[in-house]
Parts: structure tokens; sequence; C-alpha cells
């Protein structure tokens, strides 16, 4: 099986697509992204199409699979909550709808070329370089 690197691909998440039951896909997609357990064959059954025909169209019309939409969402808050809060890094990742600590990890670094124990860092250096921890070196 071939994984995409997300490093790699960019994607437009605020486009629209030219099928509109594919654009309300993707504004449900949205709305629910954050939780961890967002079915995308409930939302298939919604638009009154099969799970496949559901899956082949939102990748025709968007460019990526609906689950790897989620996924690319759900890391683009994570990266949002590193820069604009103080939570944990488990904290992110609940909060960002994910519950795999290792995947969580993993994607992060790939699509942001850093893991989030780093972005943490410079996040908070750059919030307040104040706050940054000085080391203590022997003179």
């Amino acid at each position: 099986m071939r994984r995409t690197k997300f490093a790699v691909v960019v994607h437009d998440l605020s486009g629209t697509a030219s099928d509109p039951r594919i654009q309300e896909a993707a504004t449900l997609l949205r709305k629910r992204a954050l939780t961890p357990a967002v079915q995308i064959k409930e939302i298939a059954a919604n638009l009154r199409m099969s799970n496949s025909h559901f899956r082949h169209l939102f990748k025709k019309n968007i460019g990526i699979p609906p689950a790897h939409f989620v996924k690319l969402i759900r890391l683009q808050k994570a990266k949002e909550l590193f820069a604009t809060t103080f939570l944990s890094v488990k904290e992110v990742m609940v909060a960002a709808g994910f519950a795999d600590f290792s995947h969580f990890v993993r994607d992060y670094k790939q699509r942001f070329g850093e893991t989030p124990s780093q972005s943490r860092a410079s996040a908070r250096r750059t919030q307040d370089p104040s706050t940054s921890r000085v080391r203590n070196f022997r003179q």
C-alpha cells in the first residue's frame, strides 16, 4: 500500500467542488472533522450514495480521498492550537480529533516537517521570548 506524504501534498481545504453533493459533504466533513468518530459512510448515506461512489466523486472533485481530507483538517487544527494555546501535545491531539498518539506524531511530522513538540517549542518562543528556558552553563 502506498502512502501519500503530507508534506508534499498541499491542498486548498476551503475550495469548492463542482458537484453540489460533494460541496455539502466537504462542509459536513469540516464541521465533524474534530470528532474522533467521524463516519464517512454516514455522510455518503445522507447524500444517498454508496460509500465507494461517494469516495470516488469526492476524490475526483476535491483531489484527495475524504479520509485524507479529514486528516488534513485535523492536522491544521493541531498546528493552530500549538500556535494559539498552551495545551500539552496530548491535549492538542485530543482536541484535534486524534485518538492515537503515535499516528498523530507521525502524520504531524510528515505534514509540517517537525514534531508536535518542536512546534510547541517554536510557538512558545514566538509568543513570548522571555518565557523560553535558559540553560545554566558552568563557567
